[in-house]
C-alpha cells in the first residue's frame, strides 16, 4: 500500500499520523484468577470524533477484547 505524505516548510511526515491509532505502551497481555476483575486500558490518541467500541470473544479456556475504530 502506498503511503502518502504531506509537506510543510519546518517538516515531512505521512498523512497517515494525523488518524488515530493505538498507543501500544500499554501492557496487553492480562492474566487473573477467574472470579477477579480484569482491568483492560486502551488508549487512543488523536480520537478526534471517531468512537473506540470493545468486542469480547470467548475462545479457548481464554477470552479475547479487541478494541476498533469507528
Amino acid at each position: 500500500m502506498k503511503e502518502s505524505w504531506s509537506y510543510t516548510s519546518s517538516t515531512i511526515e505521512p498523512a497517515s499520523y494525523l488518524a488515530p491509532y493505538f498507543d501500544m505502551d500499554v501492557q496487553r497481555n492480562i492474566t487473573v484468577t477467574i472470579g477477579q476483575t480484569a482491568f483492560i486500558h486502551c488508549r487512543v490518541e488523536r480520537l478526534g470524533d471517531k468512537d473506540v467500541s470493545v468486542k469480547q470473544f470467548e475462545g479457548f479456556l481464554c477470552y479475547y477484547c479487541c478494541c476498533y475504530l469507528q
